[in-house]
This record gives C-alpha cells, structure tokens and sequence, in this order.
C-alpha cells in the first residue's frame, strides 16, 4: 500500500503515513489504527490547554437549522480551512440525524470525540465542543439565522457570534435587525419567567435584570423601547432564540 493512499484516508503527514506502514508491514488497516492511536495520543496531550478562541458554525439544511460553538486555543485554527470544513461537515451531520446530541453521532464507526481528536492532532491545537443547538422552521414559528465576525472567506457560515431567531411575524429585514441585537447584547433569557435558577443566580452579580432578559432590553434599533414593545406594536413574536459567541 502507498504513503499517498494513507495520507488520503487518514490526512496524517508524509513521514507519520511511512513510519505507520513501516511498522505495520505494509497492512493498511493496521496503519490507520497506529495512526489514530497516535493522533489521539497526541491530542490529550493538549487537553489542559484552555481553549479560549474559537468559531461558531450556522446551517439550515430543509429548514431545519443547527449550530455548532467549538473552543480553539488560537484564532488561527478558527480560521483554518481544515478546521472550518470539519466543523461545516460535522454541522451536517447533526443536522441531518434525528440524533439531538451530536456527540453520540458516529461516522464510519468512529465517535465524534474521536474525530475532533484526529482533527485537533492535525492541527496541534486543544479543540473542544462547547455548545450546540438545533432549531426547526414550522407552524410554530420561522426561524432566521445571522452570523457576526466571519472568519474565513471560504466559509459565510463560521464566524465568532452566531444567531439562531424563531419567531412570528416578523419579516426578513426585521428578524435580521432582532438577531443584530441579540448579537450585540447577548441575552441568556426570552423572558424573566423562562430563567434557570442558574440564569437568575446571575441577577446582581454579573449583570442586571433588564441586560440578562431579552423581553427587557433596550431595542437596538430604537432604545426608546424595550424589545417586548417593538415585539408587541409589530405583531411579533418571539418563540426562541440562541446565541454563541466567542468573548
């Protein structure tokens, strides 16, 4: 078997696909899994490391949309092609399953933690997933994406804030303009009735009230009213919303 037909299945360097069919003697199969073995090794290596950059991937296959949020150590590997193609694919894949948590998806046999670990092998770098989401077009509401901050010319869809808005009544340009704000000012509830005891442990720490919940923040667009009253003077509803956003 030839170095060029390992570096095709596995994406492993010229001198790691040699030595791996060196020592296999030649066995294809027994290359691959020295590989991987090696490639995961490798990546735990890096696990400490904080992964404190990273990138927000967006997707609607059939109205139905999804959202990836992966930490990197660096900017750069936000940026990579590899790693925006991998993390575009991956999107797909949940979008596609009727699986709603991603990590239990295997591909070919291979889980996804094992995946993001040839990938974070590859490139050198901690990558961890930090959080995702699916959110569906139907009679209860049309959901609109936005993406802030993209990273790579290749790929309009990573970047590091992404929005995902159902909602009611609302035109294009109008939902645009709600996702922008929740972008801006990052709300982590719809209304104050819908906050975790988590979220509302927040309340005069971190943050106040009215810049947690999104009903009571400041329209971006017209801060002489809060968004539940442009909501309510247009007709809108709002039936939910998610934001990931690389601080």
């Amino acid at each position: 078997m030839s170095v060029k037909e390992l570096r095709e299945r596995t994406q492993a360097g010229f001198l790691d696909c040699k030595k791996a069919l060196d020592e296999s003697n030649g066995d294809m199969e027994k290359a691959v899994e020295i590989l991987r073995a090696k490639g995961l090794a490798k990546a735990s290596k890096r696990a400490g490391v904080d992964a404190l950059d990273g990138a927000v991937v967006i997707k609607n296959i059939n109205q139905v949309y999804g959202m990836l949020f992966f930490g990197t150590e660096t900017d750069f590997v936000a940026k990579n092609y590899q790693f925006c193609q991998f993390a575009d694919n991956e999107l797909s894949s949940f979008i596609e399953s009727d699986n709603s948590n991603i990590t239990n998806i295997e591909i070919d046999g291979e889980s996804f933690a094992n995946r993001l670990g040839y990938l974070a092998a590859k490139i050198g770098e901690n990558i961890v997933l930090k959080d995702y989401c699916k959110m569906i077009s139907d009679d209860q509401g049309a959901v609109f994406s936005y993406v802030h901050n993209k990273l790579n010319d290749n790929f309009d869809n990573v970047a590091r804030i992404g929005v995902l808005l159902k909602t009611k009544g609302a035109t294009a340009d109008v939902a645009k303009q709600l996702c922008m704000h929740i972008a801006s000012f990052k709300p982590i509830a719809l209304n104050e009735a819908s906050m975790t005891s988590e979220q509302r442990a927040l309340v005069g720490e971190e943050r106040k009230l009215k810049d947690l919940v999104l009903d009571l923040q400041s329209y971006l667009m017209d801060p002489s009213q809060t968004v539940a009253a442009f909501c309510k003077n247009n007709n809108i509803q709002i039936v939910d919303f998610k934001v990931f956003s690389v601080k």
